[in-house]
């Protein structure tokens, strides 16, 4: 093989290569988040309520699903009103304000 031939092989392999870099800081926090709320499922949810002795129900369920999309959505919350607005305003239909 000859300098040219080398150098255009390398040239097509290195364009089918991904070597690009995530540099949005949002995307890269919600990739984080969504990391740390794989592990969190139903099972594991159960688990942890049964060690604290709490039964977790289907509206239990509901609340925690709403509160990690909004995690994976905006991270933590600023404070307890933002939880507590964006949790009566999903839970209207359920006597939410």
């Amino acid at each position: 093989m000859n300098k040219e031939t080398t150098a255009q092989k390398f040239a097509e392999s290195d364009e089918l290569m991904d070597v690009s870099v995530d540099t949005d800081i949002e995307s890269q926090l919600h990739s984080r988040r969504e990391s740390e709320l794989k592990n969190w499922d139903e099972t594991k949810i159960r688990k942890a309520a049964a060690e604290e002795d709490v039964e977790i129900t289907l509206a239990h369920l509901q609340v925690i699903t709403v509160l990690q999309s909004y995690y994976l959505e905006h991270g933590p919350a600023q404070n307890g009103r933002e939880l507590e607005d964006m949790l009566d305003a999903a839970f209207l239909n359920q006597g939410g304000r």
